[in-house]
Parts: structure tokens; C-alpha cells; sequence
């Protein structure tokens, strides 16, 4: 511990307000009791954890202090002024939900946040925006509050709508269209009968076995791609993800891709007696339990089971189980790429468009205007408007309408690279430290600790 002695001087004048003057340490303690160093240690946890948090965590490391000096730290710093953005982001936040609503502002730039203020009406907007002029590009969402507010506040400024969404509206609108028109799915069928002599596979598992022996037959490939090249089979194992064993197993195949081999029917303790059981069968016995006392006499020692099985299989198929799909569940079918999509959701999928010449139109305006989310091609966005409306689907109309309606912001969204990503991070860490205050922690001390932990 360190003692430091300083000198203090008394003013003989009456009425001098000071009265009293003490000799400063600058630069080690602008405080009688705390260096700055620890002053800064403290302000560092008030920042981080608020005030009881802060103050728990300060007296294991031996710093004990309380937490309402914490936070009067934190409100002795002020405002840091804040350059106005150039590119802003706009997007609500909820201090109690559904009843108390505030408003974050982002530099999409510096990805820093710029204020956090009350409310989230046009009229809090427009009087930020005409307070701190100079905004040119506001990124938001498609509510339309902040519209006007932006359009009030900064009317040069290019409103932005976000890209995301947007794909949330088509998505609400595909799933309102698989609503009004619900999908039977005879996809979901019971298991494929079994025949004495083997099974019936369903397109569905060929499409299975087909897509597996696709993915053997690329990495095939991709190893003997790698010998051609010199590569040695440890480095081909590290680039394919596969064994140094299986890469020696393929390539001592001189190139030719190893099929594998099906294999036969299973033996079973039922076989000897399948001749008679089918006799008897055919003769019209059809009891599982009259057929299992007769050749149990036999000496068969079989379970009851396995001659239950079989006799299913005699019985021949069970009657597809047709299900309705539920929309949601068909929307996303319909919204997901089809190169991603499981073997299963493609085999749907195809079942899908092909019963529906509707449904198939939709998906192709769907992708259409997904690919032009993604690869930011606005220009396009009249020709799909126009597409859209040929196609007589009413939730893509209604869609439009509500494109219409903020038609520059949409453009902008599928064409500048500005998005409300950045924004909604900060929202997450903005959640964060209110419930670090288990949600008691005023706007005002949501506001200094978000943008001084900046």
C-alpha cells in the first residue's frame, strides 16, 4: 500500500468559494482514495457487469467497492459525442415486451451502435434524424413507422429495406397459398411389402441408394483426381475426409469404381417349413396361430414373431398412409434449395409439383426471387413484378401490393449491400445487459453501457 503525503492550503479570504486547496497528482489519482489506474479497473466492470455483478466480481479480486459507486462511474462519464453516421440502421427493440418499445441506431460503417432512444414511432425518428443531419443511406425494416419517420426526418436519404424480411414475407405468402390449397402427401407410405422371394423396394429408397452411391462415386473420384496428381494417399485422406485405408482400397482398384454388391435373402430357422406354409396359405389358412401349432408339431423351434412377419408379407402391401401435409412444413419444402433438400424432401418436392401446375409456377417465382436476394440483382425486380402478376396466385399479388407500396426501399434492399444484420447483432448484446440487470436497469443505463462498451 502506498501513503502519499500532499499539502493543503486554507484561503484567509471570507469569501473565496473554493476555501480549501489540495496539491493534484496528475495522471495517478484525481481522487483522494483511488488511482486512476484502479478508476478505470472499476469503470472497465461497471461497463461490463453493471452494478451488483460488478461489485461481487471486484471484491474476489480484491478490489471491494459497492455497486452504486459503479454506477456513479458509469454516470460521471457522460455523453461521448458520436459523429453522425453516414450509413444508419434503424430497428426496434423491446424494454418490456409488448407494452414498452425503444429504438437502436447503428452505424452499419463502424459497426458501432449510435443511440438508443424511446419509443419506436415515426415521430422519435424524424426528430433524431433532423437533430443529426447528414444521414445518407437508412437501412430498416419494412414497418412502416420508420418509413415515414426517415422519409420526414432525411428525405434525400436512401431508405434500404432489408433482404431479409422480405424473404420472411415471401415465405408467409407461400405458406398462406399451401393454406388455401393443403398438399395429401401419399409419399408417407407404409413400408413396401415383402414377397417370398425378397423385397419390393420403393422409389423413394432407389432415390436413397441412388443419391448414396452418388456420394461414394464423387469421393471416388476426387481420390483418384489426387493419384493423377501426385499426391500422396496420406495428403489425399487429409483433402477427401477419408481413411489412408480407403484411399489404398480404391486405388488398388486400377480405376474402376467398386460396386456394392446386394446382398441375399437371409437364412431363417422358417425356411424349411416355408414349403408347407405355403401350401397351407394357399389352402386358405390364414391363422398365424393355427400355422405356428402346426409346424411347431413339425419340430419347428422358431418364434411366434418371425412367422407374424412373413405372413404380413403374404398378405401383400398395405394401402399407402395419405396425410396432409401441414403448410408450414410445405412452404419450407418449397422454399429450400432443391440441391440441399434430404433425398426424402426432394422426392416430395417432385410429388409436389408434379400433382400442382400452380404450386410449380410458384416455385419457380419463388427461386426467382430468392437468386435475386442473393445475388443483389434489383434490376431484374420489374420483370419478376410483372411474372407475378401473370401468374394469377393471389398471395404473390398481395405480395406485390406490399412491394408497391415501399418499391424504391425494396430495390434498394435487393441492390446495395446494406443490410439489418449487423443491426440485430447488437440488439442480441443490447438483450444481454438488460438481463444482466434481471430487466430493472433504466433506458438511461442501458443507453451509457451499451455505447461506452462499444
Amino acid at each position: 500500500m502506498w501513503q502519499v503525503e500532499t499539502r493543503k492550503f486554507r484561503c484567509d479570504n471570507p469569501g473565496c468559494s473554493q476555501g480549501i486547496f489540495t496539491e493534484r497528482l496528475p495522471g495517478v489519482a484525481a481522487h483522494a482514495r483511488r488511482t486512476d489506474r484502479l478508476g478505470e479497473t472499476l469503470l472497465a466492470l461497471a461497463l461490463a457487469l453493471g452494478g451488483e455483478a460488478g461489485s461481487r466480481v471486484a471484491g474476489r479480486i480484491g478490489i471491494p467497492t459497492s455497486p452504486d459507486t459503479l454506477l456513479r462511474l458509469l454516470w460521471a462519464q457522460g455523453d461521448t459525442p458520436i459523429p453522425t453516421p453516414r450509413i444508419l440502421g434503424v430497428d426496434d427493440w423491446a424494454i418490456r415486451r409488448r407494452e414498452v418499445y425503444g429504438t437502436l441506431l447503428y452505424d452499419l460503417e463502424t459497426h458501432e451502435p449510435v443511440d438508443l432512444i424511446p419509443g419506436r414511432s415515426a415521430k422519435a425518428l424524424e426528430t433524431w434524424l433532423k437533430e443529426h443531419p447528414g444521414v445518407e443511406v437508412i437501412s430498416r425494416d419494412r414497418g412502416g413507422p420508420y418509413a415515414e419517420g426517415a422519409s420526414l426526418g432525411a428525405p434525400k436519404a436512401v431508405q434500404v429495406a432489408d433482404r431479409f424480411h422480405l424473404l420472411m414475407n415471401l415465405a408467409a405468402a407461400v405458406e398462406r397459398y399451401c393454406a388455401r390449397h393443403p398438399q395429401e402427401s401419399a409419399q408417407e407410405e407404409a413400408p413396401a411389402a415383402e414377397s417370398p422371394q425378397g423385397v419390393q423396394r420403393t422409389s423413394r429408397q432407389e432415390a436413397e441408394s441412388r443419391s448414396r452411391r452418388d456420394r461414394r462415386k464423387a469421393r471416388f473420384d476426387a481420390v483418384w483426381e489426387g493419384h493423377r496428381n501426385g499426391l500422396s494417399q496420406t495428403e489425399i485422406a487429409r483433402r477427401t475426409g477419408l481413411t489412408r485405408t480407403t484411399v489404398r482400397k480404391y486405388l488398388q482398384t486400377e480405376g474402376a469404381f467398386p460396386e456394392i454388391a446386394s446382398r441375399g435373402p437371409r437364412k431363417s430357422a422358417l425356411d424349411p417349413y416355408k414349403p408347407y406354409l405355403l401350401k397351407r396359405w394357399n389352402e386358405g389358412c390364414h391363422s398365424a396361430r393355427r400355422l405356428f401349432e402346426e409346424i411347431r408339431a413339425q419340430g419347428y423351434a422358431g418364434g411366434m414373431t418371425i412367422l407374424k412377419q412373413w405372413t404380413h408379407r403374404l398378405r401383400g402391401p398395405a394401402p399407402p398412409r395419405v396425410r396432409r401435409r401441414s403448410p408450414r412444413s410445405t412452404a419450407w419444402i418449397l422454399l429450400g434449395a432443391p440441391e440441399d433438400l434430404s433425398p426424402k424432401d426432394r422426392y416430395t418436392l417432385d410429388d409436389l409439383l408434379a400433382k400442382d401446375d400452380r404450386l410449380a409456377r410458384l416455385h419457380v417465382l419463388v427461386h426467382d426471387f430468392i437468386r435475386m436476394a442473393r445475388d443483389r440483382d434489383g434490376a431484374r425486380l420489374s420483370q419478376w413484378i410483372t411474372d407475378a402478376e401473370a401468374s394469377s396466385i393471389p398471395e404473390l399479388k398481395a405480395f406485390v401490393v406490399g412491394i408497391f407500396r415501399d418499391l424504391e426501399a425494396v430495390r434498394a434492399g435487393l441492390t446495395l449491400p446494406w443490410s439489418q444484420g449487423p443491426v440485430e447483432g447488437c440488439i442480441h448484446k443490447l438483450k444481454l445487459i438488460k438481463r444482466q440487470t434481471y430487466g430493472r436497469a433504466s433506458l438511461a443505463h442501458l443507453r451509457a453501457r451499451l455505447l461506452k462498451s462499444a
